[in-house]
C-alpha cells in the first residue's frame, strides 16, 4: 500500500475504487498460496505423518518425499515469483479494466508486482534452505538410503543472484518513483529515459562483476584448503600451509586444519615410538614367558607325579575303607533295615556300623568326621573300631555313658588333630531303644498308625544333642533317651549331606522337606521308604553332582 501511495499517485476516487478491489484480491492470493503449499508439500507431509505415528514407510514413498524435500528451496523460489505476479494481477487487472487511470499508473503497478516477485524469489530460497537443512540435520531421512542427490548451487551463482536481485530491487524502486514523478508532471523525454537506462545497465554490470571477483578469491582460498586436506589424506604430514593476506573465516579454517595436522603428526610419531618400544617389550616379555612356561612345565611334571601318588594313596585308602565299612545287613527277625552310603569323593568322612550280639541286632551307629581327605578317612577307621569295642564291652551301661567312654578314648587317640566327630548311637533291646546324640542332626520317628513324623527327643525337651566327640575339654556326660517302637513304625537316620545341598536356585533341602518326604514314603519295606526319600532329594537338587557332601542314610522299620 505504501508503494501504491508513493509510486502510483492514485487520486482519491482511484484510491476508493482500489480499496474495494484489494481485500478480495488479497484473500484470493492467500487461498492460492495455501493451496500451492499444500500441493507442493503433500508427499513430504505424508512421510512426516508416518514418522510421527511410527508407521512403516515404503521405499517409493520415502524416495518421493526425499526428492520433493530436496527441491523445496527451488520450488518455493519459483512458486514465490509466480504467486506474486498472479496474486498482484488479482488487483491490477480489475483496476485496469474498471477504474479510469493513466498509463504510467498501470506500468508502475506491474513494476511493483515484479519487484515483489523478485524479492519473494530471493528470500524464499535461502529461508527454505535454512529450515529444510535444520530438519535434515535431525535425521528425518536417515532411516533409508535414497538415490536422490541435492541440487548443485555453487557460490558464484549464489553471489551473482544475490547481487543482481539486490540491485534490481533498488533500481526498480528508484525507477518507479522517478517514472511516476516525471510522468505526473509531464517532464519526461527520451533522452532522460535513455540516460536512466544507461545507469541502470551499469549498475547491473557492476552487480555481476563484483560477485565474480569475490567468488574467484573465495574459490581460490577454498581450493587451497581442499588441496591441503587431500595432502594430509595421502599421509603427507610435512606439508606447509600458505599464508593469508587477509584474515577471515577461511583463514581460521585453514589454521584449524594445520593445528590438527600438527597434532596428527605428533600422534603418529608417538605411535611409531610406542610401536618400537612395544616390539622390544614384547620380545622381552616373550622371553620371560618362555622361561616361566618352562618352569611351569617342570613344576607341572612334579605336580602330576605327586598327584599320581596322591591318587594312588586315595585309591588305597578308599579300598581299605570300603572293605572295612561295607558289610551285609545283620539278620534280625524284629527289624527291616536299609541303608545308603554314597561318598562325595573316593574317601568318605561318613561311616556307619551295625552291631550284632548272638545273631540279633544290638546297635546301630551313624557318624560324620569333620574335614575331607585321607586324614578324615583314617579317623573313620579308628573311630569305628573304638565305638564297636566300647559298645560291646559295656552291655549294662546306659548308651549315653557309652558315648562318653567313646569320647574320652577318641580324645586320647586323636590327640591334637583338628578333626572331630558327630553322630548318633542306638541300642536295641526287643521293642525298647536307647538313643544318644553327639552334636548330630535329629533322627526321626514315623508312626505307621497316624503317619505322624517327629524328631526323637525326651518329653518336653527341644534339644537333646550333646557335644562333639574327640575334642579336648569337652568330656561331659551324654544324655540317654529310651523309647519304644511299635510294629510298622520306622526310624530315619541321616548325616548332613542332604541338608547342606542346594538346587540350581540356591535353595537348601531343608528339614521340613525331609519330614514331608518321610511322611509321604510308602509303608512297605525299609528299602522302598529309603528309595522314595532319595528320589525326592535328587529330584529337588536336579543334578546328583550338586550334592555338597557324602550322602549316608539308614531306615529301620519294626516288623
Amino acid at each position: 500500500m505504501y508503494y501504491v501511495w508513493s509510486n502510483v499517485h492514485l487520486t482519491p476516487q482511484q484510491f476508493a475504487e482500489y480499496s474495494r478491489i484489494w481485500p478480495v484480491a488479497y484473500t484470493a492470493s492467500i487461498i492460492m498460496v495455501l493451496a500451492w503449499n499444500r500441493i507442493l508439500l503433500k508427499p513430504v507431509l505424508a512421510y512426516f505423518k508416518k514418522l510421527l505415528n511410527n508407521e512403516p514407510v515404503k521405499d517409493d514413498d520415502y524416495n518421493r518425499a526425499k526428492k520433493r524435500f530436496f527441491r523445496l528451496p527451488l520450488l518455493h523460489a519459483i512458486g514465490a515469483f509466480a504467486r506474486w505476479i498472479i496474486g498482484m494481477s488479482f488487483a491490477i487487472v480489475p483496476f485496469t479494466l474498471f477504474v479510469a487511470h493513466r498509463p504510467y499508473q498501470v506500468a508502475n503497478l506491474w513494476m511493483g508486482a515484479g519487484i515483489c516477485a523478485i524479492f519473494g524469489m530471493g528470500t524464499y530460497f535461502p529461508i527454505t534452505e535454512i529450515y529444510a537443512q535444520r530438519l535434515l540435520d535431525r535425521g528425518i531421512f536417515a532411516v533409508k538410503t535414497g538415490a536422490e542427490k541435492p541440487l548443485r548451487f555453487n557460490l558464484l551463482q549464489r553471489f551473482t543472484l544475490i547481487s543482481v536481485f539486490s540491485v534490481l530491487i533498488a533500481v526498480a524502486e528508484i525507477f518507479t518513483l522517478f517514472h511516476s514523478t516525471v510522468e505526473s508532471h509531464n517532464i519526461g523525454s527520451p533522452l532522460l529515459y535513455a540516460n536512466l537506462f544507461v545507469w541502470i545497465g551499469c549498475s547491473i554490470v557492476f552487480s555481476i562483476l563484483l560477485p565474480l571477483l569475490a567468488n574467484h578469491k573465495i574459490l581460490n582460498r577454498i581450493t587451497s584448503v581442499i588441496d591441503f586436506l587431500k595432502e594430509i589424506g595421502r599421509g603427507n604430514l610435512d606439508i606447509k600451509s600458505n599464508g593469508n593476506i587477509i584474515r577471515d573465516e577461511v583463514a581460521e579454517i585453514n589454521d584449524a586444519i594445520y593445528d590438527m595436522k600438527e597434532k596428527l603428526k605428533q600422534a603418529r610419531k608417538d605411535l611409531m615410538d610406542l610401536n618400537v618400544s612395544l616390539e622390544q617389550k614384547v620380545k622381552d616379555r616373550t622371553a620371560e614367558l618362555r622361561r616361566a612356561n618352562d618352569n611351569l612345565a617342570k613344576l607341572n611334571r612334579v605336580l602330576m607325579s605327586k598327584d599320581s601318588i596322591h591318587r594312588l594313596e586315595l585309591q588305597m585308602a578308599a579300598s581299605v575303607q570300603d572293605r572295612y565299612l561295607s558289610r551285609e545287613l545283620p539278620h534280625s527277625p524284629d527289624y527291616d533295615i536299609a541303608y545308603v552310603f554314597r561318598p562325595k569323593a573316593s574317601v568318605s568322612g561318613d561311616f556307619y556300623d551295625f552291631i550284632s550280639v548272638d545273631g540279633r541286632l544290638a546297635g546301630i551307629g551313624l557318624f560324620d568326621v569333620s574335614g575331607h581327605g585321607i586324614a578324615s578317612g583314617l579317623i573313620t577307621l579308628l573311630a569305628r573300631s573304638v565305638i564297636e569295642r566300647t559298645f560291646r564291652a559295656h552291655p549294662r551301661e546306659k548308651i549315653g555313658t557309652i558315648m562318653g567312654l567313646i569320647n574320652r578314648e577318641l580324645i586320647n587317640e586323636i590327640g591334637d588333630l583338628d578333626n572331630y566327630l558327630t553322630g548318633v548311637l542306638l541300642r536295641f533291646t526287643d521293642d525298647r531303644i536307647e538313643y544318644a546324640n553327639s552334636a548330630h542332626g535329629n533322627i526321626f520317628y514315623r508312626s505307621a498308625a497316624s503317619d505322624r513324623v517327629r524328631p526323637v527327643r525326651a518329653r518336653g525337651d527341644t534339644v537333646i544333642q550333646g557335644h562333639f566327640l574327640g575334642v579336648k575339654n569337652l568330656d561331659e556326660e551324654y544324655r540317654t533317651i529310651t523309647f519304644r517302637i511299635r510294629p510298622g513304625d520306622s526310624l530315619f537316620l541321616f548325616t548332613d549331606g542332604m541338608s547342606v545341598s542346594m538346587n540350581e536356585f540356591h535353595d537348601y533341602y531343608r528339614q521340613e522337606q525331609i519330614i514331608d518326604a518321610i511322611r509321604q514314603a510308602p509303608h512297605g519295606t525299609a528299602r522302598e521308604a529309603l528309595d522314595f526319600m532319595l528320589d525326592d532329594f535328587y529330584s529337588f537338587i536336579g543334578d546328583p553332582e550338586r550334592a555338597e557332601d557324602d550322602i549316608t542314610a539308614i531306615v529301620v522299620r519294626k516288623l
